[in-house]
């Protein structure tokens, strides 16, 4: 996924120091791994091979990432001090924070990016936000949120926070059923999606960039952190609570209270804090 920003960007536009194209120009912004050559992306790894194989055209990277003699006529290589920040600027220089505006269940018009799909039914006291797709057979009941902002921001040189826009929405598949006091939080620079039949209980905050599969039970109380990937089939129980970035494997069932800190295995089941494996479903 990636998202058009306002302004024609080069390298020269970008305070760090150039290797590569001079003359590259870019008027999308994604993330690193689904960049292309029209984009711009930052990378905090330290892998010089990932920066080789990437398809995007300007790249900013961390100063101390080691380029060698690497100087790529195909791409822009920007190096500072922290490239989240310097991304992040390019983004907010022009971004209009009306797109992330809520709406009222009654706005679901085209101008706001908002589908809601056949025989869904959406209850009293629902905030639907832009960048919202719901699909066919849904259920969402009161005082849910769907799309809202999350608590995504970085840290820039002198220790202030910016707040990283969220350009992704929040995309539901079909047969869906959300409970009440739920919050789903955009995604940043893709969607947070949720597929088919898959069921959320009460009071569940379901972070930025998570990605939950099909067929699976949310209980309530649940917290999903930004990135959080759940596959297929799986069982969550009540008040579990999952880290950023980890995935949940197929048919995993997490038992109540857990904390997972660490990704699990294929039909483990697990149970602890930290979380740890009991035996296989």
């Amino acid at each position: 996924m990636k998202f058009k920003i306002n302004k024609k960007i080069t390298p020269q536009d970008l305070s760090g120091t150039l290797k590569g194209d001079k003359l590259a120009s870019i008027e999308y912004v994604s993330s690193f791994e689904n960049a292309d050559k029209e984009c711009l992306a930052f990378y905090i790894g330290n892998s010089l091979e990932e920066i080789v194989s990437s398809d995007a055209k300007i790249i900013i990277v961390n100063k101390s990432l080691e380029l060698d003699d690497y100087c790529p006529k195909d791409k822009a290589i920007i190096t500072c001090n922290n490239p989240m920040s310097l991304f992040v600027s390019i983004i907010c220089k022009d971004y209009d924070n009306k797109k992330e505006a809520f709406s009222k269940c009654s706005d679901f018009v085209s101008e706001n990016n908002i589908h809601v799909g056949k025989n869904t039914y959406i209850s009293n006291n629902v905030s639907i936000c832009t960048n919202t797709s719901i699909g066919d057979d849904c259920r969402v009941q009161p005082s849910s949120v769907i799309g809202s902002i999350g608590m995504a921001y970085v840290e820039n040189d002198d220790f202030t926070k910016t707040r990283f826009p969220h350009l992704g929405g929040v995309s539901i598949g079909d047969c869906v059923d959300i409970g009440a006091n739920v919050t789903i939080v955009k995604g940043i620079l893709k969607d947070t999606s949720i597929g088919d039949n898959t069921k959320i209980g009460n009071n569940v905050n379901i972070g930025h960039n998570v990605n939950i599969g099909k067929n699976c039970f949310i209980s309530s109380g649940v917290t999903l952190a930004g990135s959080v990937i759940i596959e297929d089939d799986c069982w969550i129980a009540p008040s579990v609570t999952i880290v950023n970035k980890v995935l949940i494997r197929k048919k995993s069932f997490i038992s109540i209270g857990s904390l997972v800190s660490k990704d699990t295995e294929e039909r483990g089941f697990y149970a602890g804090s930290p979380a740890r494996k009991i035996k296989n479903v």
